[in-house]
């Protein structure tokens, strides 16, 4: 389970703190792939891989390509999957504004691996700094990459405040009383958005128990193991603006018994199967989510034939809103699939999956 609550609705800001010239579009969206949106997703903790595991295959070379491309005002587009494609030409003046006002690259490092198991990299300029996320290639492809401003940090305690302000969140959420007070605004609107999903994740998960620091992320976030009466998950938070959050990520939210649910699974079985033959099953699937898929097929089919032909489905554990979540292994890759309960007539109503 993955929420994400940031000041800015937009994928990307770059604040006045970059630099001078970026001053104009400081809160602009620079959005260089179909990052993971503001809602509810699958993902595990990677907080433990990020200080031993290096890059996934081919990610260092393609985030340089793109940095490359951008500083030639040439921007590479040809290893993209299509939807990521589309987000990168729509986005394109903005993008290639911010990487003019830094300057050339001076260097470039990775840093880990992220919540979501994406690949962090460290790009300083001239100007500034970026830090870009890339999430593992599918079959050669790049599925999200993401840049932000960097937050370089030399320490390896918490930053001040953010252990209490985690605190102040997860009982708020139990209590039906987000802590907004403590938000900066835009988070406190992707709060909103999210609270159904939040507050059911918070009551599937119980009273807090322990709260960890476990390090700083590779992206310079504070992360924290929280232990629940049910569960366990995985909080990050941005060090604290002037006392107020503007970034924080909930993850792995996992309930300690869970157990698979074989209707679930069967569903899954013939849903991936009918995307393999070109057709989705809607039959099979409540409206709302039939629509969903009908505006995301595209994309989804591409996903599909880049993967290759299914191999296996495995139950890997039960998260905190209710959902079953399968590791999917295709002949060119792998993907975590979640499958919330179906409907009393046995159609699919939620269903998400992320490529690993």
């Amino acid at each position: 389970m993955i929420a994400l609550l940031f000041d800015h609705l937009c994928r990307f800001s770059i604040p006045l703190s970059v630099t001078k010239k970026l001053t104009r579009v400081a809160s602009a969206v620079a959005v260089v792939a179909v990052p993971l949106s503001l809602g509810l997703l699958a993902a595990p903790s990677a907080i433990a891989q990020s200080e031993t595991s290096g890059p996934h295959p081919g990610t260092e070379a393609a985030v340089r390509e793109q940095i490359e491309g951008w500083e030639k005002r040439q921007p590479v587009t040809d290893g993209m999957v299509q939807s990521t494609k589309d987000a990168t030409h729509q986005q394109q003046p903005t993008i290639q504004m911010i990487i003019d006002g830094l300057g050339p690259m001076q260097s470039f490092a990775f840093k880990g691996r992220d919540e979501r198991d994406w690949d962090v990299f460290l790009a300083t300029f001239e100007h500034g700094a970026l830090t870009w996320s890339i999430a593992p290639l599918i079959n050669g492809k790049i599925g999200g990459i993401i840049f932000s401003p960097a937050i370089i940090r030399s320490d390896s305690g918490p930053s001040p405040g953010t252990e209490d302000a985690v605190r102040q969140n997860i009982e708020g959420l139990l209590a039906d009383a987000p802590a907004y007070q403590i938000m900066m605004p835009g988070t406190a609107n992707a709060t909103r958005q999210q609270l159904k999903g939040l507050e059911a994740m918070a009551k599937g998960l119980g009273p807090l128990k322990t709260l960890a620091f476990k390090g700083v992320n590779p992206r310079g976030w504070d992360a924290y193991h929280a232990v629940y009466q049910n569960g366990e998950a995985q909080w990050t938070i941005q060090p604290l603006i002037n006392g107020k959050v503007s970034g924080i990520l909930i993850t792995n939210a996992i309930l300690t018994n869970a157990e698979p649910h074989q209707d679930r699974e069967v569903s899954l079985r013939h849903y991936i199967e009918s995307l393999e033959n070109g057709t989705p099953n809607y039959d099979d699937m409540v409206p709302e989510l039939a629509n969903i898929v009908r505006s995301q097929l595209p994309n989804t089919l591409e996903t599909i034939k880049l993967l290759g032909q299914l191999q296996s489905i495995s139950f890997k554990y039960g998260n905190a809103a209710g959902g079953d979540v399968y590791l999917v292994t295709f002949e060119h890759g792998k993907v975590e699939w979640t499958m919330g309960p179906l409907s009393e007539d046995g159609k699919a109503q939620t269903r998400g999956f992320r490529v690993l």
